[in-house]
């Protein structure tokens, strides 16, 4: 009589920028009876860079999962309910568990206020669209936000539609941008004649106007909100270490701080303080994240060892419209360098890191380690090379 061996299973919470690549680079990497499993609610992959030309154009940002992972990964349709990572199992909504040996933690980020009109996954997305195209010409929309998002979205629409647009921010606009790029991006809205409010905190949503902190009314027939995010409550509500934002906590090795079985990557994840100051929530940081864990999990596998995660920024592109961009050049830290580049340049550069940055899943899933990333903290000597990135190259 003869028994089959159990299945070892690495679990990915998650089909974003940090668990698409994840999944992909595990499926090289892993030994061949190693399953590796995708979790999400569904069978599309979501290019959140994308969405505000979604919004203001129709632009699809949607491509079928089946296009942007390895053949041979299994996905699975649904949502975690619960991590029980006492038990290396998972809990789906379908009312079934899946064991897993190791486990990535990918879920990502979303609106703050799930009832306010935003961008930030494509739901809301599409219901921003619908209502923003039922609007009539010379009708007023409101972005509140002075990030990139915000920026984006506001430069998009009044680009592209017949609407009067207000971008508000509590601070000053593009504040991770120098002075020059600042200037660039202020100068870029008042030719499209978007009205920019700094230093402008909303109080309140009321009907079709919005109420500041200083007393003042804004007419706003349409508001979407781009300035704050939140991360799903799954790693607080199974028990897991999570921070005060309810991300989870991480060491160096991205590995759960609790739970060495868990590895986290992309938006919902903390590092320790010195490192996460630094990170930003963007796929220039998911991506490699999601490398970095599929390396470490295959290291465990293996025996092997691989070194802490650590990441260099380069630059910070910004689309400002049809034709116009901003890109500033950046340290490792993130912080901005003496040279900018805007106008038709800067746009066709952001239009190609989008591009860059959608291609670099799929391109990993034909092949092994055809990603790569700037690594080493700003400062720091660059760390050699590991038992796993040697595999790669």
């Amino acid at each position: 009589m003869s028994t089959s061996a159990p299945i070892r299973r690495v679990v990915v919470i998650g089909a974003g920028y940090a668990g698409v690549m994840a999944a992909n680079r595990l499926r090289h990497l892993c030994p061949p009876d190693v399953e590796v499993m995708v979790v999400s609610p569904r069978a599309t992959f979501v290019d959140r860079i994308r969405l505000h030309e979604h919004v203001a154009t129709g632009r699809s940002a949607e491509v079928p999962l089946t296009a942007m992972l390895t053949p041979g990964i299994r996905h699975r349709l649904g949502r975690v309910q619960r991590i029980d990572a006492a038990g290396n199992r998972v809990l789906l909504d379908d009312g079934t568990t899946t064991d897993y040996d190791y486990l990535v933690y990918a879920v990502g980020s979303g609106a703050a206020d799930a009832r306010r009109a935003s961008l930030n996954d494509l739901e809301a997305a599409h219901d921003v669209r619908e209502r923003m195209r039922r609007l009539p010409p010379g009708a007023t929309v409101t972005v509140v936000g002075g990030g990139a998002t915000g920026i984006e979205t506001a430069a998009e629409i009044a680009d592209r539609r017949p609407l009067r647009v207000t971008l508000v921010t509590s601070g000053v606009v593009a504040p991770m941008l120098g002075p020059v790029a600042r200037r660039v991006v202020r100068a870029r809205l008042r030719r499209l004649r978007v009205g920019v409010l700094e230093h402008a905190r909303v109080e309140a949503e009321l009907e079709r106007h919005l109420l500041l902190a200083d007393g003042r009314r804004l007419a706003s027939d349409l508001t979407i909100w781009s300035g704050s995010f939140a991360v799903p409550e799954l790693a607080a509500e199974s028990g897991l270490t999570v921070d005060r934002l309810g991300r989870l906590l991480v060491d160096e090795r991205l590995a759960s701080v609790a739970h060495p079985r868990i590895f986290g990557a992309g938006d919902a994840v903390a590092m320790p303080a010195e490192r996460q100051a630094v990170l930003r929530m963007a796929c220039a940081t998911a991506l490699p994240m999601g490398a970095h864990v599929a390396e470490m999990i295959a290291a465990e596998f293996a025996g092997g060892s691989a070194e802490p995660f650590s990441n260099r920024y380069i630059g910070l592109s910004m689309s400002l419209g049809r034709g116009h961009g901003v890109v500033q050049l950046t340290d490792g830290d993130g912080r901005p360098k003496r040279t900018v580049y805007v106008g038709l340049l800067a746009a066709a550069i952001k239009e190609l890191t989008s591009r860059y940055a959608l291609g670099s899943m799929p391109r990993e899933a034909r092949r092994a380690g055809s990603y790569r990333w700037k690594r080493g903290w700003e400062g720091e000597p660059r760390p050699r090379r590991s038992i796993m990135t040697a595999q790669l190259r």
